[in-house]
């Protein structure tokens, strides 16, 4: 049996929530993306919550403790604030290739961000996650932006499909975090080969076949190893075959 990342955030709440319940609060520009994602942990971690949306703004009351909060907001961050700032600047293309690449630079540094993120969380109780990222990251956005304007002027070159994935190997090969084996067993369910750990799928676009592209790219494998090639959408086979080309 592997423990699942998801489920090791979900049993870190659970054990906060235990022992110090006190009232947080989160609120965002609305996005569904992130809402569902919020909504799978608290249901996952039977933690009640209040939802209110008004205006364009999404906001969130619940109970935890603050490191049980900095670790959803660093983690709303990293995914989806990161894709909000790379999209800015490569525009939206429903393209495997394009899912790819932007995997590739989700994951560029992610570690390095949540260290910056961390940090910052430990000198301010955020509640306005638009704020926080506008006006105490700076480091944090200007390192998105200039990844984002560097790969979308690298991108506008690219004139095949197999220009974009040599360009998302190229971002793989800058950074020197690549991963060990993954694995991708009958259910479609991801793990890592040596430690067993689960990697959670996340909802980028709600579409399962992006999402598990962006997801794999994000996490940076050497190698991705597939059970059961038979039940694996064809989309994600020919992704996974062209990165190892």
């Amino acid at each position: 049996m592997f423990m699942n990342e998801k489920k090791i955030l979900i049993i870190r709440l659970r054990v906060h929530i235990l022992f110090n319940m006190n009232k947080q609060r989160m609120e965002f520009s609305s996005d569904r993306r992130i809402e569902n994602y919020l909504e799978s942990i608290f249901t996952q971690c039977n933690i009640t919550f209040m939802k209110d949306s008004e205006k364009g703004k999404t906001a969130y009351s619940f109970f935890a403790d603050k490191d049980a909060k900095d670790s959803l907001i660093t983690g709303v961050l990293v995914n989806f604030y990161k894709m909000k700032e790379l999209i800015s600047a490569l525009g939206e293309k429903d393209e495997r290739a394009f899912d790819a690449l932007l995997g590739a630079l989700i994951g560029f540094g992610q570690e390095e961000d949540k260290e910056k993120i961390e940090k910052a969380l430990r000198k301010a109780d955020v509640v306005n996650l638009d704020g926080f990222y506008n006006f105490l990251l700076d480091e944090v956005r200007e390192d998105w932006n200039n990844l984002a304007l560097l790969s979308s002027k690298l991108y506008a070159q690219c004139e095949t499909e197999e220009d974009v994935y040599a360009l998302s190997i190229f971002m793989l090969g800058m950074d020197d975090t690549i991963n060990a084996v993954m694995i991708m067993d009958s259910a479609q369910r991801l793990f890592w080969e040596k430690s067993g750990t689960g990697i959670e799928i996340v909802p980028y676009y709600g579409n399962k076949e992006r999402d598990t592209i962006i997801t794999i790219l994000s996490h940076r494998p050497s190698d991705v190893v597939v059970k059961d090639p038979s039940v694996v959408p064809e989309s994600v086979l020919s992704v996974i075959k062209s990165l190892g080309e």
